[in-house]
C-alpha cells in the first residue's frame, strides 16, 4: 500500500489517503458527476480495503459537506451522495455514499492529489462506471 496526499486549490483542506496499488480508481461518467466536477468524468479514489481512514486537516470552517446529490455510478439504487468541499475555494475534495446495505463509503476526488506524493512508476488502474452515459464529446 501507499499513502497519497492532496489539498484543495487554496490549501485550507489537506488530506492523506492510504491507497492500494492494485485497487482500481473509479471513473464515473454519469451526468450528475460531470456537472458536479465540471469535467467529462469524475475520478474517485477509495481508501485501501474499503476503509474510511482518510486523514483530513482543515482550517476551522473550511471543509463543508454539500447537499445530498446523486451519482448514478456510486448510488445506482438511488442512494444519495454527499460531496464535501472547501468553503474558501470551492474545490470538491471528497465524496461519500451510504448504500442501502452496508456502511458509508468515503472516497477522495483524484484531482486534489498532489503529483509529488505519487511514487515513481505508480500508475493506478481505472474502472469505468456508468459509461453508458459518457459525455457526447468523449469518444
Amino acid at each position: 500500500s501507499l499513502r497519497l496526499s492532496g489539498s484543495c486549490r487554496c490549501g485550507a483542506v489537506k488530506l492523506t489517503i492510504p491507497v492500494s496499488r492494485t485497487q482500481p480508481w473509479q471513473v464515473c461518467h454519469c451526468p450528475h458527476c460531470r456537472r458536479a466536477h465540471c469535467a467529462a468524468w469524475a475520478v474517485f479514489v477509495s481508501p485501501e480495503f474499503g476503509g474510511t481512514s482518510i486523514e483530513c486537516v482543515a482550517k476551522p470552517g473550511s471543509l463543508r459537506p454539500g447537499f445530498e446529490s446523486r451519482c448514478l455510478g456510486l448510488g445506482p439504487d438511488g442512494e444519495p451522495v454527499r460531496r464535501s468541499f472547501c468553503a474558501s475555494c470551492g474545490s470538491t475534495v471528497a465524496v461519500s455514499v451510504q448504500p442501502a446495505r452496508g456502511r458509508r463509503i468515503m472516497m477522495v476526488c483524484a484531482g486534489v492529489l498532489e503529483d509529488r506524493s505519487f511514487p515513481k512508476g505508480f500508475a493506478p488502474g481505472f474502472a469505468d462506471i456508468y459509461s453508458k452515459q459518457r459525455a457526447p464529446f468523449y469518444l
